[in-house]
């Protein structure tokens, strides 16, 4: 059977627990979200996984979008948008450790203490 390339079916079919409609939804606009992500954080694995937890949002929270002056595909864009920020702000709080110890990157003056005679 044939269905319509109309946005509004696919998302109220996809309300109404759709699985075709959900996945149609996904092909449909995974690419353009996708790009969006990784313009965003310059990571193809990390805009891949966003990516799907922005699907995974949709499908969570596709009750609660309303068709008031704007289109599915920005309220799409809008949960990747709080995706992106997410993770950005969890890369600003990761502790940066250096991979050699310090020791090892210091003079040997500094590590080596030499005791004067009393």
């Amino acid at each position: 059977m044939a269905h319509p390339v109309d946005e509004q079916y696919w998302v109220e079919s996809a309300r109404s627990g759709n699985p075709e409609a959900v996945g149609w939804l996904y092909e449909h606009y995974f690419d353009r979200i996708y790009r969006y992500v990784y313009l965003k954080l310059g990571d193809p694995i990390e805009a891949e996984d966003i990516s799907g937890q922005v699907f995974l949002k949709m499908v969570e929270s596709i009750g609660t979008f309303q068709w008031q002056g704007s289109t599915f595909a920005s309220w799409l864009y809008r949960i990747a948008h709080n995706q992106v920020v997410d993770t950005l702000r969890k890369h600003s709080r990761r502790p940066q450790v250096p991979i050699e110890p310090m020791v090892t990157r210091c003079p040997p003056s500094v590590t080596t203490r030499k005791t004067s005679p009393s």
